[in-house]
């Protein structure tokens, strides 16, 4: 937008400042534009009126010497740089990841070796969790059994007693969520090896093979 103004800015400038007298070509050059209509026209001289949707100026032979775009079309193309800019920055993003990959596997069973060991990892921290729920989740059994025991009688549970229960739902809650982010973490690393070992393949598919020489 910034750019799409200062282009906007200048031109109006460049109009205000020769508002007085109509542009002059060389002798051996012409101004060829269009006006609202679209009907074609070519001068020596070009009102400054006619600026905003540009021209070009070209030799008496014909041949165009150069081109003024409107200001409609400089502002489109000024528009368009930064989405050329994003979508070139995306490339090289994908560039270095694919360099990457290249430099941490040699082939597909590495990707897949990896794959094995990271989820293998995470398996182990799953089943940890899931015991001290269980764990936990035995605790707060008994906890609320002797809470409940006290209740029947119609006496208030002990403080002491009362805290621990708190404490265990509170410890239990955390490692729920525990669990849910390691699953979703499985599932992420499944995803990504996924992702990768398509990729590896689109990569070394697009490679020139080595040549093979039979005896």
């Amino acid at each position: 937008m910034h750019t799409a103004q200062h282009l906007t800015r200048l031109l109006l400038c460049s109009t205000l400042a020769t508002s007085l007298l109509p542009l002059a070509a060389h002798g051996d050059q012409l101004y060829r534009w269009s006006d609202a209509d679209g009907n074609v026209h070519y001068s020596d001289r070009l009102d400054p009126a006619h600026l905003e949707q540009g021209y070009r100026v070209i030799s008496r032979q014909g041949t165009t010497l150069y081109t003024i775009e409107s200001v409609t079309e400089q502002m489109a193309e000024s528009s368009k740089a930064p989405e050329q800019q994003a979508e070139a920055k995306q490339r090289q993003a994908q560039l270095s990841r694919d360099r990457a990959l290249l430099r941490t596997y040699a082939n597909e069973a590495e990707i897949n070796d990896a794959r094995a060991r990271k989820l293998s990892h995470l398996e182990s921290l799953l089943g940890a969790t899931e015991h001290a729920m269980r764990r936990l989740e035995e605790r707060l059994h008994e906890l609320s059994r002797k809470a409940g025991d006290y209740e029947r009688t119609g006496k208030r549970a002990p403080e002491g007693l009362r805290q621990e229960l708190a404490q265990t739902q509170d410890k239990l809650e955390h490692y729920q969520q525990t669990l849910a982010e390691q699953q979703d973490n499985r599932l992420s690393i499944q995803q990504q090896f996924d992702a990768d070992l398509q990729r590896y393949r689109e990569i070394t598919a697009a490679l020139p093979q080595p040549l093979t020489i039979r005896p």
